[in-house]
C-alpha cells in the first residue's frame, strides 16, 4: 500500500510540475527551474545516479509540502504574476510549492539582455545570459525547463546562502557529472557573489541561515513547522 500510494503521489508531482511550467509559458514568463528537481534531472539525463525523491513526505505542515518543491528563477518583472500562479498551485488538487526566492532577493534575471545580476544589498554582479540558457531534460515524462549542469552546480551556496549536508551527494554527483573540460572561468561572478554575501552578511540572511541549521538537526515535524512559519514572514516581507 505504501509502494502504491509513493507511486501515486511522484505520478501526480511530476503532473503539477508539467502545470506549473504551461501556467508560466501561457503568462509569458521566462523561466529556469532550479533546486533538487533541477539536480536530479540533470543527473539521471548525463547518467548518473540521482538520489531518490520522495514523494510520499510524512510530518507536513501544509499540504504542500508533502512533495518537494519546485523552485524557479524568473524575471524580477514578472514576480507577482509568479506569485500569484504559486498561489493557484499552492490551492491545487494535489497541492506543490513553488520557491522563488532566488528570484526575489538574489538574481536579476534579464532574459532579453545580454546580462543577468547577481544582487546583494546595493551590488549588482553582472553574470552572462550564455550560461543561463534553458535546457530542456527529460525526467518522469515531464520536459524540465532547467539551467546548463554547470550553473545548476554553482546555484548551490549562491541562492540561499548555505550549502546543506543534505545536499552534499547531490553537488559531488554535479561536481563528477561536469565534464573533463569544464572551466570556471563564466562563474567567477558567483564566487565574487558569495566572497561579498560572507563579509556582509545582512540580518535576514543570517536568519535564514541559522534557521535552516535548525530545520538540519530537528526531527521532520519541527523542521516543517519551523519552514511552514519562515515562508509565512518570507511571503510577508516580499522575499520569496
Amino acid at each position: 500500500m505504501r509502494q502504491r500510494t509513493q507511486k501515486a503521489s511522484e505520478e501526480a508531482y511530476f503532473k503539477a510540475v508539467e502545470q506549473t511550467q504551461q501556467k508560466m509559458d501561457q503568462a509569458g514568463i521566462d523561466f529556469r527551474i532550479i533546486g533538487s528537481l533541477a539536480t536530479n534531472a540533470l543527473i539521471a539525463a548525463t547518467g548518473g545516479d540521482s538520489e531518490p525523491m520522495k514523494f510520499h513526505r510524512s510530518y507536513a505542515v501544509d499540504p504542500e509540502q508533502a512533495l518537494p518543491d519546485i523552485d524557479v528563477i524568473v524575471p524580477r518583472a514578472d514576480l507577482k504574476r509568479a506569485r500569484a500562479i504559486r498561489e493557484e498551485m499552492a490551492r491545487a488538487e494535489v497541492p506543490v510549492g513553488i520557491g522563488l526566492a532566488a528570484s526575489s532577493s538574489e538574481i536579476d534575471f534579464r532574459p532579453d539582455e545580454e546580462q543577468s545580476y547577481l544582487t546583494h544589498g546595493g551590488e549588482m554582479i553582472p553574470v552572462s545570459n550564455s550560461i543561463l540558457e534553458a535546457q530542456e531534460v527529460p525526467f518522469h515524462g515531464a520536459d524540465v525547463r532547467t539551467l546548463p549542469i554547470d550553473t545548476q552546480l554553482h546555484t548551490y551556496g549562491t541562492f540561499g546562502g548555505t550549502v546543506r549536508v543534505k545536499d552534499m551527494p547531490a553537488i559531488r554527483q554535479l561536481i563528477a557529472l561536469r565534464g573533463k573540460h569544464a572551466s570556471d572561468k563564466d562563474f567567477k561572478p558567483f564566487h565574487e557573489f558569495m566572497r561579498i554575501r560572507r563579509t556582509d552578511e545582512k540580518p535576514t540572511q543570517r536568519a535564514i541561515r541559522m534557521a535552516n541549521y535548525v530545520i538540519d538537526k530537528s526531527p521532520t515535524l519541527v523542521g516543517n513547522t519551523i519552514r511552514s512559519v519562515g515562508k509565512k514572514v518570507a511571503s510577508r516581507k516580499g522575499l520569496r
